[in-house]
């Protein structure tokens, strides 16, 4: 499997309609891409926010890499969020409990 990791920065007043609007209009779009495992958007605060996806295969997870910049990009271009770092490796380590495959909304 491979994960991407996105790092954004944005207007931190505003990250609460952000991630609405991403988990209303993006998630999904992730969801029915081939291979896709999960994603996850983390708010760490003052703006900074990192998201995540798992999929089984590299060129999965580098297209959600051009999917988010094309949905920030044409979605959320009022929010004036930049990526600020990207990156996708193959896992080498993973655990979860059962309890992660209930889906959490914005």
């Amino acid at each position: 499997m491979y994960c991407s990791v996105r790092q954004w920065r944005g207007d931190p007043t505003r990250v609460d309609e952000a991630m609405h609007i991403a988990d209303e209009q993006f998630a999904d779009t992730l969801a029915n891409e081939p291979g896709f495992v999960e994603y996850h958007a983390l708010d760490c605060g003052n703006g900074e926010i990192i998201a995540m996806t798992l999929f089984r295969d590299r060129e999965g997870a580098e297209r959600a890499n051009e999917l988010a910049a094309e949905f920030v990009r044409d979605k959320l271009g009022e929010f004036q969020i930049k990526r600020v770092g990207s990156w996708t490796g193959e896992v080498k380590l993973s655990r979860a409990r059962s309890e992660v495959l209930e889906p959490v909304h914005a």
